[in-house]
């Protein structure tokens, strides 16, 4: 995956859950994907899906 540098196993291995996402990592995608830290622990809290809002190119 390019936004985050690592090859196809390595984001297989996060999305799974055998490896963790460190804060690096989540913060590339949040940057990505247009989401905010506070929207996003938000949207867990609430249980709302958020939309991106805007697509990093």
């Amino acid at each position: 995956m390019p936004v985050l540098n690592l090859g196809r196993n390595a984001v297989y291995d996060r999305l799974r859950g055998s490896v963790a996402i460190d804060a690096d990592e989540l913060e590339k995608v949040l940057e990505f994907l247009g989401i905010s830290v506070e929207t996003l622990l938000a949207s867990a809290a609430l249980d709302v899906r958020v939309e991106p809002t805007a697509v990093a190119s």
